[in-house]
């Protein structure tokens, strides 16, 4: 961590002296740090759920960025009939899931081949050394199939 912190500075030190504005310098640097993860959801039948699915171990402390789920065919916007997505995260230790972001069909369609993006909670965006990362479906009503899918999360060390 400190050497990450240590790196940070230095390249803002060094990019800031060719005249960009500190702004600009911070966010280009932070954007070198950015990791990209993407995951492939196997489709699921109309009342199929998938339990807490891990992910990944992450093997440092990380902040996660943003989070998109992706279709290939159409989840129709239905009230009674849905589908939750949760990515949750847990301390790899045996503790307690903690929801990070969801995205649904309740009141939007999750548009075929349109990533949906998946709020990630402030106070639950940071995942330690050791942490698990994993994906829950759920469904409601009579359910709804789901098509192959693509989970993308961009995180940062921290």
């Amino acid at each position: 961590m400190a050497l990450n912190t240590e790196i940070f500075k230095w390249l803002t030190g060094i990019f800031g002296e060719y005249n960009s504005s500190s702004v600009n310098v911070e966010t280009d640097v932070r954007r070198a740090y950015r990791k990209l993860l993407a995951i492939r959801i196997p489709a699921t039948t109309i009342l199929e759920t998938v339990a807490q699915h891990p992910i990944v171990r992450f093997p440092a402390n990380v902040t996660l960025r943003s989070a998109h789920f992706a279709v290939t065919t159409t989840i129709a916007s239905n009230g009674t009939d849905t589908v939750t997505v949760l990515l949750e995260k847990a301390d790899g230790a045996g503790g307690a899931h903690t929801t990070v972001g969801s995205v649904d069909n309740n009141g939007t369609a999750i548009t075929d081949s349109v990533p949906r993006s998946i709020s990630i909670s402030t106070s639950a965006d940071t995942v330690d050394s050791g942490g698990i990362l994993s994906l829950t479906i759920n469904k409601g009503g009579a359910g709804q199939t789901t098509s192959n899918a693509v989970l993308t999360v961009e995180y940062e060390e921290r």
